[in-house]
């Protein structure tokens, strides 16, 4: 009888290879979850900062119409003194150069995780883009258009 006992303490002082895997594939699923919450998490939140800032420049091309009734370049919103068609973060706006396809704008790089966006100035109004990082994909970005839109 002794004997049986001595072979039970030494069989149950350690765990099996069967309990390790499961526990390392537990922890596994657990950590894929997580990552997975916290690149949607993020990816909503550049794709939110992108949008405000797009809205915050239509809004100032606006305010810059209602006083001089003609649509502004992007110098003109970053250099002005018109408290309501001012940019508060010139630095986010990146200026469409006609001519020369899109500027960059359908290149995910150019949006700088969701803190710059692009303006692009038409003849009859315009629009500010930014990337919609929540799709994943390299589509064409999301514009916020002004007056006609372009």
């Amino acid at each position: 009888m002794s004997s049986l006992l001595r072979h039970r303490q030494n069989a149950s002082t350690g765990f099996t290879v069967v309990e390790l895997v499961i526990v390392i594939a537990v922890v596994a699923i657990i950590t894929a979850l997580v990552v997975t919450s916290y690149n949607s998490a993020k990816n909503n939140n550049m794709t939110a900062s992108g949008e405000t800032l797009a809205s915050q420049g239509a809004l100032k091309a606006k305010g810059w119409y209602s006083v001089y009734s003609t649509w502004p370049t992007l110098t003109n919103l970053q250099t002005t003194t018109v408290a309501e068609a001012k940019l508060t973060d010139t630095s986010a706006f990146i200026s469409w150069v006609n001519g020369s396809g899109t500027n960059g704008a359908s290149n995910q790089n150019t949006y700088k995780s969701g803190k710059a966006v692009v303006y692009r100035l038409c003849s009859n109004g315009g629009m500010t883009y930014y990337w919609d990082y929540t799709k994943n994909t390299a589509a064409n970005p999301i514009g916020v258009s002004f007056g006609g839109g372009c």
